[in-house]
C-alpha cells in the first residue's frame, strides 16, 4: 500500500497535520508527501519518495494500476480522487467537521469514493457521519501508544536525536529541577505560543521552575519572546525547528490549552490529530493536563479565570514533583 500525506505548512485550520500522520504511518510503508518544502517523511521509512512539487504531477505515473493508496488529509484525498482509477483507496481524517455546511457536505460526496476511511474516536464519526458520510464507510482506529512510541522513536533517529530522557535534556540544556512542559496542538501553526508563555508564567509565580518548548512555527512566536523578556519572569523558551514529539521523553508535563475566540472560526478542528499525540505523550510516560473548554472534553466548558485554565496543569506539575520525592525518599531509606 501506498501512504500519501499532506506535507506543507497550511493555514490555521486547513487540515494539515503532518506530524501526527506520520505517528499513524507504518514503519516500513511506501510514503508520498504532497509538499513543496516538506522532507520529514524521506527519512522515516524505507522505499520512501517525497515529491517536491506543489502538484504532484509525477506521482499518478509511479503507482502500480490497481495498487491500494491510504491518504491522510483532504488536499490528499483530493489529490487521490483526481489521479486514480480502480484503486482501493483508503483515508484517515485527522480532522473533523464543526458544524454542517454546504462546503463539508461536498466533502462528504467526495469521501463517499473511499472504500474505507478511519478516524480516530466516535465523536469524529458522528461528525463525518452528520456531514453526509455513510456509517458504514467510517471506522474507528484508536491511536495505540505502542505504535505511537515506536514511531516518535524512528522520528528522532531520522533527525539525529537521542532517545532517552538524560540525553534529551542535556541537548536542552535543562537543569535537574527544571520541568519542562510540552504543547499539545496540530496543526503546530494554531499553538498560540504567546499565551503558552504567559501561562508558563503564571506556574513561575505558583512557585514551579518552568520551561517551555514550542515549534518555530508557533502563531505569535515574536510576541512570546518580547513577553517572555518585558515580564522578567524568567521563563526559557526553546524553539524547535523540526518535528516535536521526539522531544517528548525530556518533558516532565504536556499541556492542550483551552479552545481560543479565534477557533471558533476555523471550519475543522482537529480533534482526531491531538488524540494521536495525546497518545504519544503517554507512551513517554508524561502527564497530560487539559485546561476547561478544550475540544477533547466531553462536556466543554468555558473557564470562570485564567487560574481555572492554568489549574489542571498546576495539579499535574505538584503531583509529579511529589512522586519524585517520595520515590527518592524511598531510595535513601533503602
Amino acid at each position: 500500500m501506498l501512504y500519501v500525506i499532506e506535507g506543507r505548512d497550511a493555514p490555521p485550520g486547513a487540515g494539515s497535520h503532518i506530524e501526527p500522520a506520520l505517528l499513524l504511518i507504518p514503519p516500513d510503508a511506501r510514503v508520498r508527501t504532497l509538499s513543496p518544502i516538506a522532507t520529514i517523511a524521506a527519512p522515516l521509512a524505507r522505499g520512501t519518495a517525497v515529491h517536491r512539487s506543489a502538484l504532484p504531477l509525477g506521482i499518478r505515473s509511479s503507482i502500480r494500476p490497481g495498487s491500494p493508496i491510504h491518504v491522510f488529509g483532504r488536499n490528499a484525498a483530493r489529490w487521490a480522487l483526481n489521479a486514480t482509477r480502480d484503486a482501493e483507496l483508503c483515508a484517515t481524517m485527522l480532522e473533523s467537521p464543526c458544524r454542517v455546511t454546504p462546503r463539508t457536505r461536498r466533502w462528504a460526496e467526495r469521501l463517499v469514493r473511499f472504500d474505507r476511511i478511519d478516524v480516530l474516536d466516535e465523536t469524529d464519526a458522528k461528525a463525518w457521519h452528520d456531514a453526509g458520510v455513510p456509517q458504514v464507510l467510517l471506522h474507528v482506529t484508536e491511536p495505540h501508544a505502542e505504535e505511537a512510541a515506536s514511531n516518535v522513536a524512528r522520528l528522532g533517529q531520522s533527525t539525529g536525536l537521542p532517545t532517552d530522557r538524560a540525553s534529551l535534556r542535556s541537548l536542552l540544556a535543562a537543569e535537574e529541577d527544571e520541568q519542562i512542559i510540552f504543547p499539545l496542538a496540530s496543526p503546530w501553526s494554531t499553538l498560540d505560543a504567546q499565551r503558552f508563555v504567559f501561562v508558563l508564567g503564571l506556574l513561575r509565580v505558583a512557585g514551579h521552575r518552568v520551561s517551555g518548548i514550542v515549534p518555530a512555527s508557533a502563531w505569535r512566536l515574536a510576541g512570546a519572546r518580547m513577553f517572555r523578556r518585558r515580564s522578567r519572569l524568567g521563563t526559557r523558551l526553546i524553539v524547535i525547528d523540526g518535528p516535536m514529539t521526539p522531544w517528548l521523553s525530556a518533558c516532565d508535563a504536556a499541556f492542550l490549552d483551552a479552545a481560543r475566540p479565534r477557533e471558533r472560526l476555523f471550519e475543522y478542528r482537529p480533534v482526531g490529530a491531538l488524540r494521536v499525540l495525546m497518545a504519544a505523550a503517554r507512551s513517554a510516560g508524561v502527564p497530560i493536563a487539559m485546561a476547561p473548554g478544550n475540544l477533547l472534553e466531553t462536556t466543554p466548558r468555558r473557564a470562570h479565570s485564567v487560574a481555572d485554565e492554568v489549574r489542571p496543569l498546576l495539579d499535574t506539575l505538584q503531583g509529579r514533583a511529589d512522586s519524585l520525592d517520595a520515590l527518592v525518599g524511598a531510595m535513601i531509606n533503602t
